[in-house]
């Protein structure tokens, strides 16, 4: 499941407020999730509840796709809203403050995630920015018992 319109991160959200299992409803079905944000209250899965995730689905793996920062703040600004939604919920104009944010939030978020993944398994470490990286991913998914090709990936990047 892939975003799913921000439905995905408000159903999560939900869940964990009334007990639920996170994915529980809709979501029970599938086995992959990607880009769990509802973006409008600014509220990402990935951030705020991939520990939650960890304990709640023992075994599963968790990717964690990374790249130079400042590439990564230029391809959310590319992205439809991400700005105008991010001033909103800040409630600031300056597009340096937008970054200044989202740089932060980035770097927190990484050192939470190799923090807590330093003595357990199934994290999947991918920088895109290396050459190979989706050799590598198939054979990190391949070695945890999921074989991909690199020929079924989508690979987008931005330009």
């Amino acid at each position: 499941m892939h975003w799913d319109r921000g439905e995905l991160a408000k159903t999560i959200y939900a869940n964990k407020e009334s007990g639920r299992d996170l994915l529980a409803g809709d979501y029970e079905k599938f086995q992959a999730f990607t880009d769990m944000e509802y973006m409008e209250e600014q509220k990402y899965v990935a951030i705020d509840f991939f520990k939650d995730l960890y304990f709640s689905y023992p075994g599963s793996l968790f990717i964690f796709n990374d790249r130079d920062v400042d590439a990564w703040i230029k391809s959310r600004i590319k992205h439809a809203g991400y700005v105008k939604r991010t001033k909103e919920y800040l409630g600031i104009n300056e597009m340096h403050l937008v970054k200044q944010y989202w740089k932060e939030q980035y770097r927190n978020h990484k050192k939470s995630v190799f923090d807590f993944f330093e003595d357990k398994e199934g994290l999947i470490y991918l920088n895109i920015d290396q050459q190979g990286w989706e050799e590598k991913f198939c054979v990190d998914m391949t070695n945890a018992g999921i074989p991909i090709s690199p020929k079924s990936l989508h690979v987008g990047k931005t330009k």
